[in-house]
């Protein structure tokens, strides 16, 4: 059988929380694993050619803010997976972090035929949700996870943290 790449996204996170008895070295290479893994995206739009178009809406005022590691891939292997894979047409994939006063508004949104249900209350969550709520929780527990049908069509999961500025971005 395969390894998708839902599995590794989904599980990298949970290991590197369950070194910190043992850090830095192992949580150093399952950090560097998962950059690799970052490039999931970029592969993906070449498997979906022409008919996969990314839009990113980034915010400056957003730049300087920690945000924990593989918050987002989960999030977006999702929407393809389920979501823009489905679909023959052309597919929109937004992916938007703005800061939004003293919070980070981190979104990813389809266009896919879109939900049954106004909103997925968090027992209805897959695993890739589910996985990024439980890490969440251990690391603040002041955030927030909506997945909504989008306006005209698709899907919106919009996931909220509190803004705190990296320690060099603090310094500056």
């Amino acid at each position: 059988m395969q390894l998708h790449p839902h599995f590794l996204l989904n599980t990298l996170p949970s290991i590197s929380e369950l070194v910190h008895d043992d850090p830095p070295r192992p949580e150093k290479r399952i950090v560097r694993r998962s950059d690799f893994l970052g490039r999931y995206l970029e592969i993906e739009q070449i498997g979906f050619e022409k008919r996969l178009m990314v839009e990113w809406v980034s915010d400056d005022k957003a730049l300087p803010a920690q945000v924990p590691n593989l918050i987002l891939p989960p999030i977006v292997e999702n929407a393809l997976k389920h979501g823009i894979g489905r679909i023959t047409s052309q597919s929109i994939l937004r992916i938007a972090c703005p800061r939004q006063y003293e919070r980070l508004v981190m979104s990813v949104r389809d266009n896919r035929p879109g939900l049954k249900h106004q909103s997925a209350p968090a027992d209805r969550d897959g695993v890739g949700l589910r996985n990024t709520r439980s890490r969440l929780e251990r690391h603040d527990d002041n955030h927030l996870i909506v997945m909504q049908p989008a306006p005209a069509a698709g899907c919106k999961v919009m996931v909220t943290i509190p803004f705190r500025p990296m320690p060099e971005w603090r310094d500056m």
